[in-house]
């Protein structure tokens, strides 16, 4: 338990509700906290966004503050990196590491997933799942009336299938996407 940069033999992850596997750099991206972490294939950790401080504070890297960090996915094209700040916004991260705004409207987002060349959010208070085209940020309703909304996963196929996790509940839900939506 903590927040300690280093090799994997000396750093420490605090809270990690969301990971993220970035097939481009190989690296794995953490939500840790009020940080997103990045875990080089050598092992090394590294806070790449966050200050650690609790906050909104948009900036570059480490300038950057976040209410609490639940989850980051990566645009494989751009490299853009869309976060989930429980203070009921989407932050997005340029690959430079500049961080701001990209969409608000949430009540404590848990979960992103990207498909489709959507990003999909767990809008956990509202009890929805959201998608938004990643060029225009205009968020639609998917899925409504789901108490407790918390994590979301694609299948790796490209078949459109969504996995909905619920905490509380201890149930996951699936739903098929139509063809059209993809």
């Amino acid at each position: 338990q903590g927040s300690q940069d280093g090799h994997l033999s000396q750093a420490r992850l605090g809270t990690v509700p969301g990971m993220f596997y970035d097939g481009l750099s190989g690296d794995v991206l953490t939500a840790d906290g009020r940080t997103v972490r990045q875990l080089a294939p050598s092992g090394k950790l590294t806070t790449w966004l966050g200050s650690g401080a609790k906050g909104y504070t948009e900036g570059i890297g480490r300038a950057a503050e976040f209410d609490a960090v639940w989850d980051v996915v990566i645009d494989q094209e751009s490299g853009d990196a869309y976060i989930a700040d429980y203070n009921n916004v989407i932050r997005k991260a340029t690959p430079g590491g500049t961080v701001g705004t990209w969409l608000i409207g949430f009540s404590q987002p848990t979960g992103l997933a990207l498909f489709g060349g959507d990003l999909w959010v767990a809008d956990n208070l509202n009890a929805r799942i959201m998608s938004a085209p990643l060029s225009t940020a205009a968020a639609e309703t998917f899925a409504s009336g789901l108490s407790h909304v918390l994590k979301l996963a694609f299948t790796p196929s490209g078949s459109g299938v969504l996995f909905v996790s619920m905490y509380l509940t201890d149930v996951v839900h699936k739903y098929v996407l139509p063809s059209a939506t993809y």
